[in-house]
């Protein structure tokens, strides 16, 4: 993904981790790789994805919120609670939904959704709260597994 996007005028780059690939926008992408390498050098192996288009928001507004006729409507009931088009961190690469050991983390703490309660993914939350701050991510507090430069 080239050229500027929402909040990233700097753009967004693909960023190698031992993680996997994250396509994270270029302000936040080098401490989020160093993140990520460091939660995998103390054992906790944190994988997931960053970036998604505005057409990938749309696709998962329709999923999450009840069809094609929701991904505008400000009122629609959504599970999880899916960001509108052209206001999630995700289309500027600035949010980052995060699994731990392939399992979306989701411990139970957060707003009740449709995922599964993974409460093996109970360490790398935990690891999370401890360290992203330090790289400059804060928790959705609903979400245990979506984490981004606001918190939102």
């Amino acid at each position: 993904q080239k050229g500027a996007i929402a909040r990233c005028p700097e753009g967004v780059s693909k960023i190698s981790t031992r993680g996997g690939v994250f396509y994270a926008c270029n302000s936040i992408a080098p401490k989020f790789k160093d993140m990520v390498n460091k939660a995998w050098a103390e054992g906790i192996q944190i994988s997931g994805g960053g970036f998604r288009t505005r057409a990938k928001q749309e696709a998962l507004r329709a999923k999450n919120c009840g069809g094609s006729m929701n991904i505008y409507n400000k009122k629609a009931v959504c599970n999880p609670q899916t960001a509108l088009p052209g206001t999630s961190m995700h289309e500027s690469g600035l949010a980052f939904d995060l699994a731990c050991e392939g399992k979306l983390i989701n411990t139970g703490t957060g707003k009740k959704n449709r995922f599964q309660v993974n409460t093996s993914t109970r360490k790398c939350f935990d690891w999370l709260s401890k360290n992203a701050g330090s790289f400059g991510l804060k928790n959705l507090k609903a979400e245990n597994w979506h984490w981004s430069t606001t918190g939102k």
